[in-house]
């Protein structure tokens, strides 16, 4: 007799690969590995508001060979920085703007530790997040589920605003230096470490030693392009359909500076994020305050189920099943109010994505809101702010669709060991880089600018985290309507095959020819059997099966098919 693991592979259950350029998917590095180096140098001008502050920058990386000790540089050139973010703008750790630009001032375009390239850059300092993996998680599950997610590589930064020495080699003494001060800010604080230097009379190390600002994220900005968000560009003179009908981008949040932003009929706020409000015609911003005005009046109309002229002629159905799901595994206080893209192509309906601004979630101890693992995230967002999927949820067949999702997400993306892993892939880049930025700016005991009790070591904190993953991922999995259970047994005195179903709940009800046993709607498919004795399993025949409650509620689908090869092997 064999078991459904041994004889039955299920579909939406294999392992996910590693993704091409996927800084997680490299070769784990050693203790001894080191992150790339930003320094930046602005000639006497600080950086502490939104200010543009031109600079120069060299980003360099280390040699593979860890004996070498000697950091080369991959890029030198003109940039500008400026302070950016919301709340984050007023901690002390600032995150900044990073804009690429040639001698004369112009945009340039350039790669970045081989991401796509761009002029726009995000220099984020995790202010809020002590494990540095928050962000980085969520970014790397929406990619994994299929979506368009930000770049990202993990940097360690110095901004020299004194007038250090202009000398031609610069450059080369940089390469030399910045290893030796990364030495000593692992054992020292800035100012401490900026002192031995200067006592030593290395003028180079104490500057660098005092302008060290810590572990930063450094991340494409979220913007149109073939490499970023992939739509069409709208120009001022597409008026008319269908050109007028792509591409925008929205985000949901706070208004900005300059914007009236727009303001839909159930009060969902959203602001032009690209192209910017004041770059859009009049019949731009009435064409796309319309659309939304439609599928509002579709979603919350009689009919709006409809295929044809319902919510699905609007959006795209599977980008919002998979935002709300990642919303509520992380739990994410901004969750559906704030820091919430959506994108619409010319052609194409709307979508949700990228995402963006995810420290306030996966439990992390500064926001009440989401430190408790049970409780949906749906159930304390204001009415305005979830009305459309509040409606969305009325139709029986998103609702299924959000059922399934889980599961096949479950099998694979979201799987426990896999979703660790992409912390411990964290863990094992930041070792001795986190412990410099904590010198930097924590002091242990007190609560720092960081806004969290640092009382604790970085690996203790990513089992805090890794623990509350689990749990949320278990918590989840209670709340679910449980699918069918299979069992394969083999008749070995008649050479064949038979599946037994059971379910803790319901009525079971399947079918042999590849299609669903719950018709559209919910009822039972006409093609449907219902279960009552074990079924017949030749090799290659495929059952779908489900269960369903007595209330019209359907399980996640269990899909049964077994091999030739592994009936012959089990033969």
């Amino acid at each position: 007799m064999g078991t459904v693991k041994e004889l039955c592979p299920l579909l939406f259950c294999l392992a996910m690969p590693a993704i091409a350029g996927d800084p997680l998917s490299q070769p784990t590095p050693t203790e001894t590995a080191r992150l790339p180096v930003l320094v930046f140098r602005t000639d006497g001008r600080p950086i502490v508001d939104r200010t543009h502050i031109p600079s120069t920058l060299q980003l360099l990386s280390f040699n593979d060979s860890a004996k070498s000790g000697e950091a080369k540089v991959d890029y030198e050139g003109q940039a500008e920085l400026s302070a950016r973010g919301n709340s984050s703008y007023y901690f002390e750790k600032k995150s900044y703007r990073l804009e690429l630009q040639t001698g004369s001032g112009r945009d340039r375009k350039a790669s970045l530790l081989g991401m796509p390239a761009d002029s726009d850059w995000v220099l984020y300092g995790s202010a809020t997040d002590r494990s540095f993996a928050r962000d980085i998680l969520a970014h790397e599950l929406w990619r994994r589920m299929g979506h368009y997610a930000v770049r990202w590589r993990y940097v360690e930064v110095f901004l020299i605003t004194n007038q250090l020495v202009k000398a031609p080699s610069l450059a080369q003494d940089l390469g030399k230096e910045v290893p030796h001060v990364l030495a000593a800010l692992s054992l020292n604080q800035p100012a401490a470490a900026a002192l031995t230097f200067s006592n030593q009379q290395n003028r180079l190390g104490s500057v660098l030693a005092d302008s060290y600002i810590g572990l930063y994220l450094l991340m494409e900005k979220i913007k149109r392009g073939k490499d970023r968000v992939d739509v069409v560009k709208l120009r001022p003179t597409d008026n008319a359909e269908p050109e007028i009908s792509g591409g925008y981008i929205l985000k949901k949040d706070d208004r900005g500076r300059n914007q009236r932003g727009l303001l839909t009929g159930q009060e969902f706020r959203v602001r032009y994020e690209e192209p910017k409000e004041s770059e859009l015609t009049a019949v731009q911003k009435q064409w796309m305050a319309k659309y939304l005005e439609d599928f509002e009046k579709a979603l919350m109309g009689p009919n709006f189920r409809d295929i044809a002229n319902g919510y699905p002629k609007y959006i795209d159905i599977e980008s919002f099943v998979d935002f709300h799901w990642l919303v509520e595994l992380g739990k994410n206080a901004d969750g559906f109010s704030f820091s919430q893209y959506i994108h619409k192509d010319r052609g194409r309906p709307l979508s949700m994505g990228p995402v963006w601004d995810w420290d306030n979630a996966f439990g992390n101890p500064y926001f009440d809101l989401i430190r408790n693992t049970n409780g949906w995230r749906f159930e304390t967002t204001d009415e305005n702010d979830y009305s459309w999927y509040r409606r969305l949820f009325d139709d029986p067949d998103f609702l299924q669709r959000y059922i399934d999702r889980w599961s096949e997400l479950r099998a694979t993306i979201l799987a426990t060991s896999n979703v660790l892993a992409i912390v411990d892939g964290v863990a094992n880049q930041l070792k001795g880089a986190h412990r410099r930025n904590s010198l930097r700016w924590e002091q242990e005991g007190r609560q720092a600018s960081l806004r969290v009790w640092v009382g604790i070591s970085y690996m203790d904190e990513l089992t805090v985290l890794k623990n509350w993953i689990t749990t949320r991922l278990n918590w989840i999995d209670s709340e679910a309507f449980p699918k069918p259970v299979a069992n394969v047994k083999h008749a070995a005195k008649f050479g064949e095959f038979q599946v037994e179903l059971t379910c803790s709940a319901g009525r079971l009800f399947y079918t042999t020819n590849g299609a669903d046993p719950r018709a559209r709607g919910g009822s039972v498919s006409r093609t449907a059997a219902e279960y009552t004795t074990p079924i017949a399993l030749p090799p290659n025949l495929v059952i779908t099966a489900r269960a369903r409650s007595d209330f019209g509620l359907w399980s996640a689908r269990t899909i049964i098919q077994l091999l030739q090869s592994h009936a012959d092997q089990a033969r």
